[in-house]
């Protein structure tokens, strides 16, 4: 396998004080930008619910009528700051 660098830029804002935000997110791929969005960052059910979820997830298993092959993925370096 192969190592890829992922990376997320993100300042976690709603919109309930005054219907604007200036939250925002980059995600970055190998060093190059993958996507982004201005914005309306948190979801509706507000800053104090959000959740950073990441993991090997598979879908769509209802088709998929042989035994699963293994699939390991390693992660290192993942931590969170302030700001970068």
């Amino acid at each position: 396998g192969k190592w890829t660098k992922i990376e997320f830029h993100v300042k976690w804002m709603d919109d309930s004080d005054d219907g604007n935000s200036d939250g925002f997110y980059k995600i970055y791929i190998n060093e190059d930008l993958f996507d982004e969005f201005q914005g309306n960052t948190a979801s509706r059910y507000g800053l104090d619910q959000l959740r950073f979820k990441y993991g090997n997830y598979r879908f769509n298993l209802n088709n998929i009528s042989s035994p699963l092959p293994t699939q390991v993925v390693y992660y290192a370096n993942v931590k969170r700051e302030r700001m970068k």
